[in-house]
C-alpha cells in the first residue's frame, strides 16, 4: 500500500497538505466525491459497502486485535470515548481471545 500511495503523491507532483484534496488543494476531498467512488467501483464486485462502512469495520477489527479504546478513538479522530464504544458490540466474541483462568492448565 505504501508503494501505492508513494507512486500517487509523485505523480501528483508531491502534494502538501490533504493527501487526497478536493477541488482546491486547501480543502480535502469530499464524502460525496469518495461515497460515489466506492459505489462505483464496489457495484462491479457485487458488493455493497460504504466508507462508513468500511470504518465501523476498521474500529470493529482493531477492537477485536486488543487495541485500547482509546487509540481506537484518537485512529478514528472521535472526540468521545462514547463514539468508540460502539467497537465493543460490533466486536465477535470468539475474536477477543478472551478465556477463563478455569480453561487454562494452571487451574486455580
Amino acid at each position: 500500500m505504501l508503494k501505492l500511495l508513494t507512486e500517487y503523491w509523485l505523480k501528483c507532483g508531491k502534494l502538501r497538505g490533504f493527501l487526497f484534496p478536493g477541488n482546491k488543494l486547501d480543502i480535502p476531498i469530499s464524502t460525496y466525491v469518495v461515497t460515489s467512488i466506492f459505489k462505483k467501483h464496489f457495484e462491479k464486485t457485487g458488493l455493497r459497502l460504504t466508507p462508513h462502512q468500511m470504518r465501523h469495520h476498521f474500529g470493529t477489527h482493531l477492537y477485536e486485535d486488543g487495541y485500547d479504546l482509546l487509540v481506537i478513538k484518537n485512529l478514528l479522530g472521535h472526540k468521545s470515548i462514547n463514539s468508540s464504544t460502539i467497537y465493543v458490540q460490533l466486536a465477535n466474541p470468539k475474536n477477543l481471545n478472551i478465556f477463563s483462568p478455569f480453561d487454562t492448565d494452571d487451574k486455580i
